[in-house]
């Protein structure tokens, strides 16, 4: 995933949108894409709730909002993981989303991450982005 046609496609989309979203979903998204440049590019990670708000300056409240804002924009797909176990995220790529002109329906990835975390194959980013 290219960040810098994710990050052209993100504000081309909210320069033609007449309810842009909100600002700590901006924020949010922005500290999304930073996880995924430093995971190489891979649109799946898992990461901690915490981990997010040192990044956004956000409260968890605030988080957990804009998360389910950048879903419903169809942006991004999330998993919330049981107890303390980081949260699962899937960025979806913006040229795909914006292919046909509009925003495609959202379609839940919660298979394919189920999945891929049984295979070991998500990258689980913590505290110090470790690859575990």
């Amino acid at each position: 995933m290219d960040y810098l046609t994710q990050l052209k496609k993100f504000y081309d989309w909210m320069e033609t949108n007449p309810l842009p979203p909100s600002v700590p979903a901006v924020v949010l998204w922005h500290a999304l894409m930073y996880l995924v440049v430093k995971n190489g590019g891979a649109p799946e990670f898992s990461v901690g709730t915490h981990f997010l708000m040192g990044k956004t300056g956000e409260c968890e409240l605030m988080i957990r909002r804009a998360r389910q804002e950048l879903k419903n924009l169809g942006f991004i797909d999330f998993i919330i993981q049981p107890g303390n176990q980081a949260d699962i995220y899937y960025m979806r790529d913006l040229a795909e989303v914006f292919e046909n002109g509009k925003l495609e329906n959202n379609i839940c990835r919660e298979s394919v991450l189920n999945n891929k975390r049984k295979n070991h194959n998500v990258i689980y980013l913590h505290d110090h982005l470790q690859k575990l």
